[in-house]
Order: C-alpha cells, then structure tokens, then sequence
C-alpha cells in the first residue's frame, strides 16, 4: 500500500485493540488470582492443610504456603 497515512492509522489502530486486549486480559488473570487467594484462605480456615489445599486445588504447595503467609491476621 502507498498510502503511508491511512498505514500509520491502521498501525496505531490495530495496536491500540491489542494493548486492550491485553489489558483485559491482565485483569482477568488479576482477579482469578484474587479469587484462588480467598479460597486458599478460607480452606485453611476451615482446617485444611496446606498439603491438602494444594493436592484439592491442583497447585503448588510453594504457592499455598505463600497465601498463608501472606495473610495480614491469624487464622481463627
């Protein structure tokens, strides 16, 4: 195409829907996150351990131990 202008608008257009969806896609994963956090939590808090938290939800227990700990007060 020899039409540099309409090409550059094209280019900045098409990145502009790529950097959305990225964006989107940050969020979602931001929030599936926070939501594995929150079950971790309330398993532990029901008296699950972390190694059976890990073997339930299919994750590391590297990352189980690492929500536990995170955790800003006791357990009850």
């Amino acid at each position: 195409m020899n039409n540099e202008p309409l090409m550059s608008a094209y280019e900045m257009a098409e990145k502009a829907r790529l950097d959305a969806i990225a964006h989107q896609r940050f969020c979602e994963k931001k929030g599936e996150k926070k939501e594995r956090s929150r079950w971790v939590l309330n398993l532990l808090d029901s008296g699950m351990t972390p190694n059976q938290i890990a073997e339930k939800g299919k994750l590391p227990l590297s990352e189980v131990e690492a929500i536990a700990a995170s955790r800003k007060t006791p357990p009850k």
